[in-house]
């Protein structure tokens, strides 16, 4: 969570910068785009994904000893019902969406 809005909005400014008009990109460049694409569908995938494997495995999360497994994945998640769930989801879109607009020209 920590370097996630860091990692979104660099690359969506990498994005949005582009590479000069007067010269053809270096190798680097087209490199450095590609990990910014890379890093852009991570950041919106990632978080959906983990959100789905959370909402599978409600159930086992009223088990105890079997929500140790996803401690890390649940620390600060509330599992008293299945929509409060939407909360860390909605923090990542959050921050995904904030990234996106402060890069905007």
């Amino acid at each position: 969570m920590l370097t996630y809005f860091d990692l979104t909005f660099f690359s969506v400014m990498k994005i949005v910068e582009g590479d000069p008009v007067d010269k053809a990109p270096s190798e680097l460049r087209k490199m450095a785009n590609i990990v910014s694409y890379v890093i852009l569908v991570l950041s919106a995938v990632v978080p959906f994904f983990l959100m789905f494997v959370v909402c599978r495995r409600f159930e086992v999360m009223k088990i105890k000893h079997a929500k140790a497994a996803f401690n890390t994945v649940v620390l600060k998640i509330d599992k008293q019902s299945r929509w409060r769930l939407i909360v860390p989801g909605y923090f990542f879109f959050r921050r995904y969406l904030t990234a996106c607009l402060l890069s905007m020209p």
